[in-house]
C-alpha cells in the first residue's frame, strides 16, 4: 500500500491495480491530504516492524517520507510497545549503524531482519538461553515464542517480576529514575535524563548485565 501511495504522488495512474487493505478511492482521498499538507507525521506502532517482510515495510516508509521532504516537512515515528525499545534503538543504532535484529556472536555485529529478530529465534527453537531486561521483556513476541522461552533457561533482571512468566533466576534491581540516573526517550528520538534520587542497595540492571559479562 506505501508503495502505490508514492505512485500517486508522483502522479502516477493505479487505474485496475485495487491497492491491499484499503479501497482505492481512500488511498486517493489519503494522497490529496497528503499534497495539501505542510507538515506530515506518520506514526507506527510495535507490529509495523513485525514479520519477515517488517524491513521491507521500513524501507518503503523511509522512502516515501524521503520523497515528501523534498517539498514539505515530513518525519515517521514508531510508538514502540516500552520506553526501553526506544532506547535501545539508539544505542544499537549509534554503536553499529543498525537499529534491531543485530547479531553479535561472530564479533561483528551483523544484521539480517528475516534471521535475527527475537521472535524468529525464539519460534524455531534457536536460543538455549535468554536474559530478560526492561519493564515489558516480552512485548512484541508472539504466543509461539513465549511457549517455546518457558522451554530453554532463562534470567530476569529487573524490578519486578513478570505476573505470567516464571524464569529460572530472577536477579531484582533497583528502577532507574528512581534509584540510579539514566535516560529515557520521547517519541520523537529525544534523550531525557534522569536523576536518582533515593538509596538502595540493589544494583542496577547495567550492573547485572556487567557481572554476568566479567563472569563469563
Amino acid at each position: 500500500m506505501i508503495w502505490q501511495l508514492r505512485a500517486l504522488l508522483k502522479g502516477v495512474d493505479l487505474a485496475g491495480k485495487e491497492p491491499v487493505g484499503i479501497a482505492e478511492a481512500e488511498l486517493q482521498s489519503l494522497a490529496s491530504q497528503l499534497k495539501q499538507s505542510k507538515y506530515i507525521v506518520f506514526f507506527t506502532g510495535p507490529d509495523f516492524k513485525q514479520g519477515l517482510l517488517a524491513h521491507r515495510k521500513l524501507e518503503a516508509l523511509s522512502l516515501l517520507v524521503k520523497e515528501i521532504q523534498s517539498e514539505r516537512r515530513c518525519h515517521a515515528i514508531t510508538v514502540p510497545n516500552t520506553s526501553e525499545t526506544k532506547g535501545a534503538e539508539h544505542v544499537l543504532a549509534w554503536q553499529t549503524g543498525y537499529a534491531a535484529t543485530v547479531n553479535f556472536a561472530s564479533g561483528f555485529p551483523r544484521y539480517s531482519p528475516g534471521e535475527y529478530q527475537a521472535t524468529r529465534l525464539l519460534e524455531q527453537s534457536q536460543v538455549d538461553l535468554c536474559i530478560l531486561t526492561g519493564g515489558n521483556p516480552l512485548a512484541g513476541l508472539s504466543d509461539k515464542a513465549i511457549k517455546n522461552l518457558k522451554q530453554v533457561a532463562s534470567i530476569l533482571a529487573g524490578p519486578v517480576s513478570l505476573p505470567d512468566f516464571q524464569p529460572d533466576v530472577f536477579l531484582p534491581t533497583g528502577i532507574t529514575g528512581i534509584h540510579f540516573p539514566g535516560s529515557m526517550y520521547r517519541y520523537d528520538g529525544t534523550p531525557l535524563p534522569l536523576r536518582g534520587f533515593l538509596p538502595t542497595v540493589q544494583n542496577s540492571e547495567a550492573d547485572v548485565l556487567k557481572q554476568i559479562s566479567q563472569s563469563l
